[in-house]
């Protein structure tokens, strides 16, 4: 493009051998980032599909599954004065097992000195909790 503003008795022949290899190599450098350009904007693209597209698990409004027990189920008229007794859950109390009533238990009291019960202003101490373990 270059060559053909100026002209050929000028120019040294080097020169526009010289200028056009130039521009193929600016060409083909505009062509690679424009690929690069492409691929990072597939990328973005991609990227912000990935955060705002609706997600597998959503259906459409109009697929929607329809509510569940909205009829009304039809009872046999046998059925309808009987009673039916359900029996009651028990679940498995959480913890430890009690220990068997049969091993010998001992008693541990650990207590503190009369002169630590007192506070250094001359007020009684109170206690505050105790451990029990079985």
């Amino acid at each position: 493009m270059l060559t053909q503003a100026l002209p050929q008795e000028i120019l040294n022949p080097e020169i526009i051998h010289y200028i056009k290899e130039l521009e193929a190599h600016y060409h083909a450098q505009i062509n690679e980032l424009k690929n690069e350009y492409l691929i990072l904007q597939e990328k973005y693209d991609l990227l912000i599909y990935k955060r705002f597209a609706r997600s597998a698990e959503q259906l459409l409004s109009d697929e929607k599954q329809p509510l569940l027990c909205t009829e009304k189920r039809e009872v046999p008229e046998e059925d309808e004065g009987k009673e039916e007794d359900i029996k009651s859950f028990n679940r498995k109390k959480a913890g430890r097992k009690q220990l068997s009533a049969n091993l010998v238990r001992k008693e541990r009291i650990i207590d503190i000195g009369e002169s630590e019960k007192t506070c250094a202003c001359g007020a009684d101490l109170t206690r505050i909790g105790e451990e029990i373990s079985d």
